[in-house]
């Protein structure tokens, strides 16, 4: 893209030009301005009440609205010109100015100015043979390639959008009232233009959009087709010629001497050279290199030789216009040997004991003869050698366990010289420094079942070691760690979604310090919801055990042969969406207790008839279950003392829908095909849904497991159901977590 030279900064320059296409301009003699007239290589008009209308060889254009007479529809222009066949490439456009002839305008609207905009198109469109007849405010019948309200090319393609594709901020804005020629020109025009120019497949013209709200605001223009010539769209554009490189002038020393960096300038005539300019530098014994599209007019490098002799150094200047190029001839040199005239040691004069120092040591004149050798010595320290060094200071790290006066020696040897310093540091024994602060850094939002890292980093740097960081976390059990180290990590996972805080303290024995730190588990979208109930159907003749409200429910055969079942329900249709297609569901039981931790198959059957949750509670480990309560679901009962199971011991399909061994304690996990059908089975039929039985091995004793239940008061410890599910294509994760009353 060539630089756009606004119309007033060209004022200057525009004075005193006669009538001619091209000439000199005066204070630039070899830039030549120019301009050029155009008449639209294309212009038709879109008609809104019809996308099979069009005027693509009528003799006008119209833009705004219509008013009644015609249903208040719109009226859009297009125009477009060939500018990069008329202008050559590489020109810099100055103005463009749109001329247009208004033709006709409503008798009511001749004294009511209103604002036409050109706003850039941005598709191709196409100009058909439909020609209207009359005044042709009404348009024609499309014809193949016409551009209409709906297509770009009719029947061919269509708009991205009815009525036009088209930038949003306008180009150029012009005030119209009566009739008689008009004229928009600004700086976006310009540079509408020389967009065109350079890139002319992007070239579709400008779209002409005027008051479409207030009724009878339309204006016609005169066309490409019109009868009068005069009358006819014209873009006139001024622009300036690109001009090619005339000459470059390389400039630089003709001596110098190896192991120096030597600068060279090019600079390119005549100063109205076309920019961006790209220069090639070449040189004996250097490697090429380009500096592309440069905006400048001059270039600079600096070249480094290690060998003598006489070197070339060319440059080439190419703006795609045209290519220049220049040599210099350089001799280079041995440059004499500088000898050291001093090296100087600064550093810490005072420290503790166990703590690192850095000493640096700097070398003169800055005109020394490199390479330099650097020894460094040291109380209590072995001497390190830094052998051919090409920098004139050089460090080292010192640390000491004991404490006194300790001196470090540095001696710098250049083949030409040899010079040294000393310096003197008085070690002490370090008091405890103590903790100032503790800071958790970690991600902030993470999803269920996530491992996510946490560290803490201790301060300041000095703080007296070991510290002991002691880690709290929402749903998660207390750590503690004991660290030779100012950092830490801990890993957390979360089985439920939610805001969750995090706590470390850190103590050095001298002071404590303490950070809260916050994650949010589960993205939006994700929610957390109640299910309905669980309990544990205890084996007994009478049917009177149960444990509605306790904080846990059973599985398998106790000591004496005892059968325990557990039932769960969520409310899969409150949670998920009807007509949900459900992709996954995933079951989650913190076994909390086992008779023996023998593995042993827990499996999933769904229920066939509906239950209750009382409000017994059982004592202890709940083991032997409480007294039932109303409602309550027993080995005998659905819904205590009311209705009966069919079956006792739980009315259930006999085959599992999934089944996992759990022997120890810890997590488990269920999931299955036939787990997600039947979510979806209760979420497309919610009556029903009576939630699963739990059931583990029955033919031997001591195979009872106990699973926390959603009453447990450790909220990482209750169930939780996982289901994701997509609505038309896009997929969901609720988690249903029981809850706790």
């Amino acid at each position: 893209m060539k630089k756009i030279l606004f119309p007033f900064l060209m004022a200057g320059l525009l004075l005193g030009l006669v009538a001619t296409a091209m000439r000199p301009v005066a204070a630039e003699p070899t830039t030549i301005l120019a301009s050029t007239t155009l008449n639209p290589s294309l212009d038709t008009t879109l008609f809104e009440e019809s996308g099979d209308l069009s005027n693509g060889r009528g003799q006008h254009i119209f833009v705004g609205n219509t008013g009644p007479i015609n249903s208040n529809n719109a009226r859009r222009a297009l125009i477009a010109f060939d500018v990069a066949g008329s202008i050559p490439a590489g020109a810099t456009i100055l103005t463009a100015t749109l001329r247009l002839n208004l033709s006709r305008v409503n008798g009511g609207e001749a004294g009511n100015a209103r604002a036409i905009a050109l706003h850039p198109a941005t598709a191709a469109w196409g100009e058909g043979t439909s020609d209207a007849s009359g005044q042709e405010g009404t348009g024609a019948d499309a014809t193949a390639g016409d551009a209409t309200w709906s297509h770009n090319n009719y029947t061919s393609t269509a708009w991205t959008t009815p009525g036009g594709d088209f930038v949003g901020m306008a180009s150029a804005t012009q005030m119209v009232t009566g009739l008689g020629a008009y004229t928009w020109q600004s700086a976006g025009m310009a540079a509408d233009v020389q967009s065109w120019l350079d890139a002319p497949a992007s070239n579709f013209g400008w779209l002409l959009l005027g008051n479409e709200v207030t009724s009878l605001t339309a204006r016609r223009f005169d066309s490409q087709q019109h009868g009068t010539a005069a009358n006819r769209p014209q873009l006139i554009i001024e622009y300036l010629l690109p001009v090619a490189p005339a000459e470059i002038a390389l400039t630089g020393p003709l001596t110098g001497t190896t192991s120096t960096s030597i600068p060279f300038t090019a600079a390119v005539l005549p100063i109205s050279t076309t920019l961006p300019i790209t220069y090639t530098w070449e040189a004996a014994e250097q490697l090429p290199v380009t500096h592309a599209s440069s905006n400048s007019l001059s270039d600079n490098i600096a070249f480094t030789w290690i060998t003598t002799g006489t070197k070339l150094v060319t440059v080439t200047a190419d703006n795609g216009l045209g290519v220049v190029s220049d040599t210099l001839t350089i001799e280079i040199e041995d440059a004499p040997p500088t000898p050291l005239d001093s090296v100087t040691i600064s550093g810490a004069t005072s420290g503790d004991i166990l703590v690192g120092y850095t000493f640096t040591a700097t070398a003169a004149p800055l005109s020394t003869t490199v390479p330099i050798t650097y020894t460094w010595e040291a109380d209590e320290q072995l001497p390190v050698t830094h052998a051919n060094s090409n920098s004139l200071s050089d460090n080292i790290d010192f640390t000491w366990a004991t404490a006194g006066a300790k001196l470090v020696t540095i001696t710098a040897d250049n083949g030409f010289g040899v010079v040294s310093d000393t310096l003197t540091i008085e070690i002490e024994e370090a008091p405890p420094t103590p903790l100032e602060s503790v800071a958790i850094s970690g991600p902030t939002s993470g999803d269920v079942l996530g491992v996510y890292t946490f560290t803490a980093t201790a301060a300041p740097l000095s703080a007296t070691l070991p510290i002991t960081y002691s880690w709290w976390a929402d749903g998660q059990m207390a750590s503690e760690h004991v660290s030779a180290s100012l950092s830490d990590a801990i890993s957390y996972t979360w089985n439920m979604v939610g805001a969750k805080m995090i706590t470390v303290t850190a103590d050095n024995g001298s002071s404590t310090a303490t950070d809260t730190f916050g994650i949010t588990i589960g993205t939006e979208g994700q929610i957390t919801l109640w299910p309905l109930k669980d309990n544990t159907l205890y084996e007994n003749g009478t049917g009177s055990l149960s444990n509605g409200a306790g904080q846990y429910f059973f599985v398998g055969n106790n000591s004496g042969g005892n059968s325990r079942r557990g039932l769960l329900a969520f409310d899969v249709a409150g949670s998920v969406p009807a007509g949900a297609q459900i992709v996954s569901a995933t079951l989650i039981l913190n076994l909390s207790r086992a008779s023996v931790p023998t593995a042993t198959a827990v499996s999933l059957y769904p229920l066939t008839a509906d239950w209750g949750e009382g409000t017994s509670d059982a004592s202890g480990e709940e083991g032997g279950g409480a007294p039932a309560q109303a409602n309550d679901a027993t080995w005998l009962h659905r819904f205590y003392t009311e209705t009966l199971w069919a079956t006792p011991g739980g009315d259930f399909e006999t085959t599992a829908s999934a089944s996992q061994t759990a022997g120890e304690e810890g997590t488990y996990l269920w999931s299955s095909a036939e787990l997600v059908a039947d979510v979806q089975s209760w979420l497309d039929a919610p009556t029903a849904n009576f939630g699963w039985l739990l059931q583990a091995d029955e033919t031997l004793n001591n195979t009872a497991k106990r699973f926390d239940t959603r009453e447990n008061p450790v909220e990482g410890n209750r169930p939780v159901l996982l289901v994701a599910y997509e609505m038309g294509g896009g997929q969901t994760a609720v988690y249903l977590p029981l809850v706790v009353k």
